[in-house]
């Protein structure tokens, strides 16, 4: 099982191409995942003091399912648009919450054996003042992530011709590298 979260960007399509190219190699299947985040709801008073509650309520208000229908059907039309997606081996999830949060969790959940990102490709002053989603789910999840810049090509396989994978003898890149070595011999690459 292939996960690839979506927010309907060029980058995100990338990735999907990505996803699907890999699904089609293993055949596997791909999950495209859409976060819905919903916003806060206005500041509660406390109580007796007419003054705004600092906290936010345990539970938000839960996205109305003819929304949630209107929103799987934007994902479907999406993912109908990224060549060599077969709809036979794409499923569409819906989900709402805090996107870092709701992608580890359906991670988890399906279990997922790859995530597919793309990245945005944000660097500097931006990177840091806004954060990235991609690294925020590279340094919480067990399950291997393959990002996609922006400036990838269409793909139309997973054959790939030399896999780079920089290692610092720690565990976690060793296990990286036994991941690259089995993609390598399993496509032909170097």
């Amino acid at each position: 099982r292939i996960l690839c979260p979506i927010d309907f960007s060029e980058t995100s399509r990338h990735a999907l191409e990505q996803a699907c190219a890999f699904a089609r190699w293993y055949r596997a299947r791909v999950s495209v995942l859409h976060v819905v985040n919903l916003p806060l709801p206005p500041t509660i008073p406390a109580p007796g003091l007419g003054v705004p509650a600092t906290g936010v309520p345990d539970e938000l208000p839960a996205l109305p399912l003819h929304r949630q229908e209107d929103v799987a059907g934007e994902v479907r039309r999406f993912t109908g648009s990224i060549a060599g997606a077969d709809p036979n081996c794409v499923d569409v999830v819906v989900v709402e919450g805090s996107t870092v949060r709701e992608i580890l969790r359906q991670a988890e959940q399906m279990p997922a054996d790859l995530l597919v990102m793309g990245t945005h490709g944000r660097s500097g002053f931006e990177a840091l003042f806004l954060g990235s989603m991609t690294e925020k789910v590279l340094r919480s999840t067990r399950v291997p992530v393959l990002t996609v810049p922006p400036a990838v090509e269409r793909v139309e396989s997973v054959t790939y011709q030399t896999i780079r994978c920089p290692i610092e003898f720690s565990d976690p890149s060793i296990r990286a590298l036994e991941y690259a070595l089995t993609l390598a011999e399993e496509t032909g690459a170097r």
